[in-house]
């Protein structure tokens, strides 16, 4: 069995003011006149330019997360995480971040860009018990501001963000993983892409793809929640967020959501929801059911039941 029993994120001081489909504000790592100057027009430069790194959000999530359950960092047993905004290719995001933390035993990198944790969650839940550790961390820290083109409309839906779960596989305060899905469809044409020294590029079209793939794997799935139910739905649009229960037809819930505050973060969005609600979550609800989607094209859900 395998259990979260925290979430923490992270996020750059810089906020975008934004009016943009429902979203107010995002976070960046660029400053405010660099992005309102230049426009993030030399690509090169904004890596130079950063108030701060992938790898430094990261570690600040998981210390975070770690010292609200006065969690010594000598205690992880296993890092995985992920970037798709990696400062280099290599070594990987986990090995950078262990390596802030001090930390000595495996870490591993697990990509999957807009949807990491429900890759993490499933992967670890696959594994024999025995094989879970007593405390693993799973993050995703991503940067997609730097690779914007600010003078396209869709510049304004992405924010950047770090999220962590801390993970066990004993029995505590927090959500019991029950069913996991995860599936990665075939690239029929490129239409959400992040190269390493190129600018985003992000087809508006595929957020419904994502939407309708979401909602088939779980209607496929014929999973019956518990009680009333924490719904994330995929961080894709307002408009997915608020009519995604009704795709689903789950009727005891409470929606939660940040995009507003945080457009689209990656691999951690709709984790960091959990993060930014955890104590609300888990105070109102019996059980949590996570979605994410994105690039690939994938998507995915985590169901999980409180354990008090």
């Amino acid at each position: 069995m395998v259990y979260i029993l925290n979430a923490s994120s992270a996020y750059p001081k810089n906020i975008i003011d934004t009016d943009y489909q429902g979203i107010k504000e995002r976070r960046t790592v660029l400053p405010l006149d660099y992005i309102a100057l230049d426009k993030n027009k030399d690509i090169s430069q904004a890596k130079k330019v950063s108030i701060t790194t992938p790898t430094d959000l990261a570690v600040e999530s998981i210390l975070k997360n770690i010292s609200e359950l006065n969690i010594a960092k000598e205690e992880i047993e296993l890092l995985i995480g992920e970037s798709s905004t990696p400062d280099q290719v290599t070594p990987g995001e986990s090995h950078r971040v262990g390596a802030k933390l001090e930390h000595i035993g495996p870490a591993f990198d697990i990509a999957s860009s807009g949807t990491a944790f429900t890759l993490f969650l499933d992967t670890l839940n696959s594994w024999r018990e025995e094989l879970v550790p007593n405390y693993a961390i799973c993050f995703s820290t991503n940067t997609p501001t730097q690779y914007l083109d600010f003078n396209h409309d869709f510049s304004n839906i992405f924010g950047d963000a770090a999220c962590s779960f801390l993970i066990s596989k004993n029995k505590q305060k927090g959500f019991k993983v029950i069913e996991t899905n995860y599936k990665s469809f075939p690239l029929e044409e490129l239409e959400f892409n992040i190269p390493v020294n190129d600018y985003m590029s992000f087809n508006p079209r595929s957020l419904e793809k994502l939407k309708k793939l979401s909602i088939d794997l779980f209607t496929k799935s014929k999973l019956k929640t518990k009680g009333k139910t924490a719904l994330i739905a995929p961080q894709l649009s307002i408009e997915t967020i608020e009519t995604f229960a009704s795709d689903i037809s789950l009727t005891n819930y409470n929606n939660y959501t940040n995009f507003s505050n945080t457009g689209n973060t990656l691999g951690s969005s709709g984790a960091t929801v959990l993060a930014d609600n955890w104590k609300e979550i888990f105070d109102n609800n019996d059980s949590l059911l996570l979605f994410q989607a994105g690039s690939g094209p994938s998507c995915g859900y985590v169901y999980c039941e409180k354990v008090e």
